[in-house]
Order: structure tokens, then C-alpha cells, then sequence
């Protein structure tokens, strides 16, 4: 990278403290590393000590929006003198080059709500997510009720919810799949459309590039959910309607066109925050496959991935494609879209990045040995949960006529609140995670 590139001015990093909008710095990030940053909005906060202080909204330019923060003064350079490399406009500008994305990003640059009560977690939020302005103004604290989904910004709403409204303890719809303590549920958008509505805003808050809010009629929705071990096994009711049996509590989704006409077998997933990095992720697209299996059907999911969708696809597709290669080595990448129901292009992206593949004479040829996959087998992660496929109780449906269109519906209801706790200021206190 040239010198221009990398290039830092005084006039470029000096921030005004009532117009900085705009302006690029260098920002202190949690973990203490200065890197540089466009600051996009700024507001004033009241200060018991000072009375009022300016507190900006940075984006770190080259990372995900998903670090986005409002930041005090004391972690910006506001007179230019930490010296960092400060890339130019221009490369910034370059790194969106289609229309549509950037009235899309320029519309959802600041997140709305900060943090969300889910159940016991508190949870930080990654990206804008369209709550109706009405309902939910832009806000540091959101609760949402982690069986139904319904949202409010007050804690006395939320208690008087939990306590007397909610009879839900597990997602609604069909059980297709239990095993142990991890159920999946499958729902019909159009039959239980605020829950999927619900689900979708929820997903938003972690999802940059989703664009499903409230058109739920035409997918379906895959929710994968873990009992509460240490509740009763009892299904009955009490007196009030509530179920009385454990709680079944969600710790991801995929989506699902009812008919897709590009073959995608998944066009949304999400494990939520509390849950990654436990395995959730990967049998989610496990899942996904094996309705595939059954629907006999090569699948793949609808692109683009997110960064960490990418991760865990291609970590999937590496593990099953290497075993698959071991019990088969004269498998070609044909015999394995088919043994394995992954679509021939996806099989062809991840042997070229395995270092499988080679091409010759205009056609794709496997060539490795057996040391090699021995190697990596030894080298891949094995999966923390693996989904059983004797456990699916699920057929493939027929094609739905073509007058199964989706419905607009610009706004969701909050939760059906008392009328004595409207005037009710949102609760500003910390919740423990």
C-alpha cells in the first residue's frame, strides 16, 4: 500500500465538538487499540457530575458494522495526536460500489436499540433493526419476552407479561425433530405471522443484511429450542391456561422459501449471541441438509452469507466433504453433491479451498491422497452437536398454488399492556447478564 494511501492529516482527524459528523478519527476501541474511525451521528447525554457531554457514534472503518458503538470524548483524538494509519476517502467510497446498498446502509447506519433483555441475558445489539418508531423509539434497553417475542421498552410491561399475559413455553408450530433436550420446531409464516414477524426484528438486531420483516406469509421458519432441564416433564395447564411443562427456550432459526426458484434450501439463519460458539450454528445447517435428504434435492443456502455465516458454512462443508472422501476416495464432486445433497458449486467452492481440486483441460479433477485426508480430518472440528437424522419426523409438501402471495404489514403490535403502566418511563437500570 502506498504512502497516499496510508496518509493522516491534522485537518483530517481533528474533530469539532458540535459538527463532527462525518469527520474521520482515531477512536480507542474496548479493548484499548486505537483504530481509525468515521464518526456518524452525535448526541448530547446529561452527566450528573458536568451536566451535559457530547457522545459520538463511530463506525471502525474496515470492520463490521456490528462493532459500531457511541463512544464518550475521552476515547477520540479530537486534536489529532495519536498517529495511526488513516486510510483515504476515496478506498472507503470504493468499498460500496452499488446504489441500493448504500441508501441501505445510509438508512440503518445508527442501531436504534442498544441492548436487549432476553430472558435472563442482556445482550449487546449489532445492527438497526425496523421496530416500529412508535413503539420502540431508539432506545438503550429493549425487553423482549423469550417465548412469545413480543417487545417493550418498560420493565413493569415486561413483568406484568411474564407474570399474567404469556402463556407460550416453546415456539409455536410443529415439533419435526426432538432428541435429548434440543427440539426443532417448523411454522407456517402465514399461520403464526407476528411470532415469525417478531422472530424476524428479533434476527435483525444481529443480522446486517437481512431484508425480511414483516412479508413472513411465503417461508417457512425453523426454530431450534432446548429444554429447560430443570422444570417439570408436566404438559398439563394451570388454571390461568399456561402450560405447566419445561420451558423450551430458542437459541436459533433458519428460514425457508416455501418455493424457491433458485433451489435454496435456507434463506435466513441465526444462532443467537448467548448461544454461538456452542454448536447451534452448525446443526442448524446440518438440519438444512437433511430436509434436503428428504425432499431429494440438491440444496444450498441463499447468497450472500454474512462473515460468520460463511465461517460456518464453509466449516460444514469442509468436515462432511473430507469424511465423505475418506469412506469414498474415488468419489467424484458430482457423487458427492449427490451423497451429500450439497449443490455441485458449493462442492466445487470448498474442495478448490481445501487445495482438492485442479482444473484440466476445461474440466475439474480431484486429485488428492489418502495421507491428505487423513491430515485433515485430523485437523477439522468435529461437530458438538450432531443431528440425528432417524429423529426428523418430516415429509416434503406439494407445490403451493402461485396465488400464495405475501402480505405487507408496516407495523407489529407491542405487547398488550394495562392501561395504568402507559405513563411508565423506560427503565434505564442495568439488567445482570
Amino acid at each position: 500500500m502506498s504512502s497516499s494511501q496510508n496518509r493522516r492529516t491534522s485537518s483530517s482527524c481533528v474533530v469539532s465538538r458540535d459538527k463532527p459528523i462525518g469527520d474521520r478519527v482515531a477512536c480507542r476501541g474496548k479493548d484499548g487499540t486505537w483504530r481509525p474511525a468515521c464518526v456518524l451521528d452525535t448526541k448530547l447525554e446529561k452527566v450528573a457530575a458536568s451536566g451535559e457531554r457530547y457522545k459520538y457514534y463511530v463506525h471502525y472503518i474496515g470492520m463490521d458494522r456490528r462493532w459500531d458503538e457511541w463512544v464518550p470524548p475521552k476515547r477520540l483524538d479530537l486534536i489529532g495526536e495519536v498517529d495511526i494509519d488513516m486510510p483515504d476517502e476515496e478506498d472507503e467510497r470504493n468499498e460500496i460500489d452499488d446504489d441500493q446498498e448504500r441508501e441501505r446502509k445510509e438508512a440503518t447506519k445508527i442501531k436504534n436499540v442498544e441492548k436487549i433483555v432476553f430472558g435472563k441475558h442482556l445482550i449487546d445489539c449489532w445492527y438497526f433493526s425496523p421496530y416500529p418508531p412508535a413503539v420502540v423509539s431508539p432506545c438503550k434497553l429493549l425487553y423482549i419476552c423469550e417465548f412469545c417475542l413480543l417487545y417493550t421498552q418498560y420493565l413493569g410491561h415486561q413483568a406484568n407479561h411474564v407474570k399474567t399475559q404469556c402463556t407460550q413455553r416453546c415456539p409455536p408450530g410443529k415439533r419435526i425433530y426432538k432428541s435429548g433436550n434440543l427440539s426443532v420446531y417448523e411454522i407456517d409464516g402465514k399461520e403464526h405471522k407476528m411470532y415469525c414477524q417478531c422472530l424476524c426484528l428479533l434476527s435483525k438486531l444481529f443480522l446486517d443484511h437481512k431484508t425480511l420483516y414483516f412479508d413472513v406469509d411465503a417461508f417457512w421458519f425453523y426454530v431450534m429450542a432446548v429444554a429447560d432441564t430443570t422444570t417439570s416433564n408436566d404438559s398439563t395447564h394451570d388454571d390461568k391456561g399456561r402450560c405447566k411443562g419445561p420451558k423450551e427456550r430458542v437459541v436459533g432459526y433458519f428460514s425457508k422459501e416455501k418455493e424457491s426458484n433458485n433451489g435454496y434450501n435456507l434463506a435466513c439463519i441465526l444462532t443467537l449471541p448467548q448461544y454461538q460458539r456452542q454448536g447451534y450454528g452448525r446443526a442448524l445447517i446440518q438440519f438444512s441438509y437433511e430436509l434436503s435428504k428428504i425432499e431429494e434435492k440438491l440444496g444450498s443456502p441463499e447468497k450472500p452469507l454474512s462473515d460468520l455465516g460463511k465461517a460456518s458454512y464453509m466449516s460444514y462443508w469442509k468436515y462432511v466433504i473430507v469424511n465423505e472422501l475418506c469412506k469414498h476416495p474415488s468419489s467424484t464432486p458430482l457423487d458427492l453433491a449427490h451423497n451429500l445433497c450439497i449443490r455441485v458449486d458449493d462442492i466445487i467452492y470448498t474442495l478448490t479451498a481445501l487445495n482438492f481440486l485442479k482444473h484440466q483441460k476445461g474440466e475439474y479433477v480431484l486429485h488428492v491422497s489418502q495421507k491428505q485426508l487423513v491430515e485433515h480430518q485430523k485437523q477439522l472440528t468435529p461437530p458438538k452437536i450432531e443431528i440425528d437424522p432417524k429423529e426428523v419426523d418430516w415429509k416434503p409438501r406439494k407445490k403451493l398454488p402461485s396465488s400464495t402471495a405475501a402480505q405487507t404489514h408496516p407495523h407489529l403490535p407491542p405487547m398488550l399492556l394495562p392501561e395504568a403502566e402507559e405513563s411508565e418511563e423506560p427503565a434505564q437500570k442495568k439488567q445482570k447478564p
